[in-house]
């Protein structure tokens, strides 16, 4: 054997051992962003939330359900006073965070200046 093919063969043997050391990354829950005039938020566990993120863009929905946690200012709220919050401001920036498994809601939340009432 000449040199180049003892290389290959070493390196195909040590990227094979890194491989299956190498711990395979899963993504659990993904995360996106939009105005809140573009999302429809659920009526509460077992309905949908839709969002809408581009203009021509096909919505897409995320079922809530009982452990989904509405944050404003990162604190834990009902989804009513969630709702109120972003009805008083279409522009606000909303994040959703959803499971990429089920498609299920884990939260959604979303940065209020309580003082003045406008968007941080």
């Amino acid at each position: 054997m000449n040199r180049l093919h003892r290389t290959f063969i070493v390196t195909l043997a040590f990227a094979g051992s890194v491989d299956a050391a190498t711990p395979r990354v899963t993504t659990i829950n993904n995360a996106l962003e939009s105005q809140a005039s573009a999302i429809v938020l659920p009526s509460g566990p077992g309905s949908t939330l839709v969002v809408t993120l581009c203009v021509g863009c096909r919505p897409v929905s995320y079922r809530a359900t009982a452990l989904t946690h509405y944050l404003l200012n990162e604190k834990i709220v009902p989804l009513g006073e969630f709702k109120s919050a972003l009805a008083t401001h279409p522009k606000l920036p909303v994040t959703v965070v959803y499971s990429v498994k089920s498609l299920e809601l884990v939260r959604v939340q979303a940065y209020v200046d309580i003082a003045n009432r406008s968007p941080r």
